[in-house]
């Protein structure tokens, strides 16, 4: 069970670390665009597809929330089921 624990826990801190990430490209992705940057770069029929990015990484940014939730649930689970066995020695 204590191995089952140490998965849960890494996959929590990699759940935790692309939220992160995909909070960072976010953000980068808005200022980009609210200075003008792309103004210059962009062709006006990507222009459509490239307005999809936000919305595209805040599903992916959202998902990957739940998943965090879950693991979380699942370590708190598993270590009600440890203290359990323990107690019954």
């Amino acid at each position: 069970m204590h191995e089952l624990g140490r998965h849960i826990i890494h996959a929590s801190e990699v759940f935790a670390v692309a939220i992160v990430t995909l909070t960072t490209m976010l953000e980068s992705y808005e200022q980009f665009f609210k200075t003008g940057a792309a103004s210059g770069l962009l062709d006006p029929k990507e222009t459509r597809l490239i307005s999809l990015v936000p919305s595209t990484i805040m599903f992916n940014k959202n998902f990957l929330s739940c998943l965090e939730l879950r693991s979380k649930a699942f370590d708190q689970r598993l270590h009600n089921e440890i203290n359990l066995v323990s107690s019954d020695l």
